[in-house]
């Protein structure tokens, strides 16, 4: 109809609001610093398992499924 506009294509998104978040402390930089050098330590130990990642997201899906059922 004329003198009508058309619908906007992309309506605008709903504003999120995020909490503050503090910094995180010299002794949870710490804590994650160690656990950082724990899992490359242990990926370093066990090397590659022979299955790529898209077939472990796979079968993850797979055993949610029969979960659910």
């Amino acid at each position: 109809m004329e003198g009508e506009e058309p619908p906007a294509a992309n309506p605008p998104l709903p504003r999120l609001v995020l909490p503050l978040l503090e910094p995180p402390s010299p002794e949870e930089i710490a804590r994650r610093r160690a656990l950082f050098d724990r899992v490359m330590a242990l990926r370093e130990e066990i090397g590659p398992i022979g299955v790529r990642t898209d077939e472990l997201v796979r079968q993850a899906r797979d055993e949610d499924d029969t979960i659910d059922e």
